[in-house]
C-alpha cells in the first residue's frame, strides 16, 4: 500500500460564506460605526428631516460588506423600500416625503446589514457541518 492510498479521503463543502479571520476586528468596526449612528441621533433634537447623514451612514456600512453581490442587493433595496414606502402617496412626493421614505429605508436595509454581518461573524449562531 503506497503512502497515499494511507491518506483518509477528505471532502471540503463550501458553507457559503468567507473564512473568518480576523472577524473581533471587523465586527468591532462595524459595532464603532453603529455607535456613532446612535450616538448622532441620540444628541440630534431638531435635525431636518432632509439630512442626508443617515443614508451616508448606511452607505459607510454597505462599503465594509465583502459581498459584491450583497452589496448590489442592499443598494438596490433601499431604493426598493423607498419606493414601496411613497406608494401611497398621492400625486408626486414632496421632498420631506422622499426624505422619510428615505431614512426608514436605510433603517430597514440596516437590519438586512446586521443580519449579514451577524451572518459573517457568528455572532448569534455557529454554521456546523457534520459529515456521515
Amino acid at each position: 500500500m503506497g503512502a497515499d492510498e494511507s491518506i483518509e479521503k477528505r471532502y471540503l463543502i463550501d458553507a457559503g460564506i468567507p473564512a473568518l479571520e480576523g472577524k473581533e476586528g471587523y465586527y468591532a468596526t462595524y459595532l464603532s460605526i453603529k455607535l456613532q449612528l446612535a450616538r448622532w441621533l441620540g444628541g440630534e433634537t431638531g435635525y431636518a428631516t432632509t439630512d442626508p447623514r443617515i443614508y451616508l451612514y448606511t452607505e459607510l456600512l454597505i462599503s465594509h460588506i465583502t459581498d459584491e453581490a450583497e452589496r448590489t442587493r442592499l443598494r438596490a433595496k433601499i431604493e426598493a423600500e423607498e419606493t414601496r414606502l411613497l406608494k401611497d402617496t398621492k400625486g408626486e412626493a414632496s421632498s420631506e416625503e422622499r426624505a422619510l421614505a428615505r431614512r426608514e429605508a436605510c433603517f430597514i436595509v440596516q437590519g438586512d446589514i446586521s443580519t449579514w454581518y451577524d451572518k459573517f461573524v457568528g455572532v448569534t449562531s455557529k454554521n456546523v457541518i457534520e459529515m456521515v
